[in-house]
């Protein structure tokens, strides 16, 4: 792009800038970055076009709404995002000078915008100003400790059958050394039948929401690891379980939940100001 042509002015110094701005500048929020313009004295302009500054600020404000995948690669492509930055503001011009801004659709647009960003503003102020004290958030994890734990997860398997006979007989071949896999494949009625009767890795209570038996979950939290159970009979019909790695849950510190507690309490605060609105 020819920008001496188009009367735009790229200062000397506006690359060394960019170059020496940190990285964190660029993944910033709006704010944060308007913040750092006003930490510098004065602005640090880094192009103009004619009557119009290009600030760092507004740079980094660019660079934070980009995709995730090219903001990673802000550092190395400073030249070509500045240059995108300044052909979209050569449009906007255009824009302006065609009173682009003035038809009615176009106002109609931008006042959703507006409203939009108000929205988001408001929100993110009510979100601060409930944001909940460091004693509620203690508070919560010592009352409620039972909530900040990791879940338990095991990893199964199981073959379903007809009948209790079939379930013994199959857990007879079993104790003979069979495979139990390969049992699954070859017995089993089960959907799990062809990838040797795995249940995956679930967590406890994940039965509720994928349709297995109660009955079933249950059975592979009460085995030890490598080991199967006696016959099980759920509706479906009868069962042989096998658990590969049962892992229980343990006590998260407060400092592994404090984040999620914050989080929750301060949803909980906004929500209840909503009703009130």
């Amino acid at each position: 792009m020819n920008f001496f042509f188009l009367g735009i002015q790229i200062t000397t110094a506006a690359f060394a800038v960019l170059a020496s701005a940190p990285i964190a500048s660029y993944a910033a929020e709006t704010e944060k970055s308007t913040a750092t313009e006003k930490a510098v004295p004065g602005i640090v302009t880094i192009a103009t076009l004619g009557n119009q500054k290009v600030s760092l600020a507004d740079f980094n404000r660019f660079v934070a709404r980009l995709p995730d995948r090219e903001r990673s690669l802000a550092k190395a492509r400073m030249p070509q995002i500045l240059e995108n930055l300044v052909r979209r503001l050569l449009i906007v011009r255009h824009a302006e000078e065609k009173r682009i801004n003035e038809r009615e659709r176009v106002k109609k647009d931008l006042a959703d915008m507006k409203n939009e960003i108000l929205l988001r503003a408001a929100i993110r102020s009510l979100q601060k100003e409930f944001r909940p004290s460091e004693k509620e958030i203690k508070a919560e994890y010592e009352n409620n400790k039972d909530r900040y734990r990791t879940e338990d997860k095991v990893t199964a398997s199981h073959v379903m059958v007809s009948s209790e006979k079939e379930a013994n007989d199959l857990i007879a071949k079993l104790e003979e050394g069979g495979n139990f896999a390969e049992l699954a494949k070859e017995l089993s009625v089960a959907p799990e039948r062809e990838r040797g009767g795995s249940l995956g890795t679930m967590a406890r209570g994940q039965f509720r929401t994928t349709g297995l038996p109660e009955i079933i979950e249950q059975t592979t939290f009460s085995l030890d690891n490598g080991t199967y159970s006696k016959a099980v009979q759920s509706t479906f019909g009868w069962h042989v379980v096998r658990t590969k790695e049962k892992i229980m849950g343990k006590q998260l510190a407060f400092s592994e939940a404090r984040a999620s507690i914050e989080q929750k309490l301060g949803s909980e605060k906004f929500a209840q100001e909503l009703i009130i609105f």
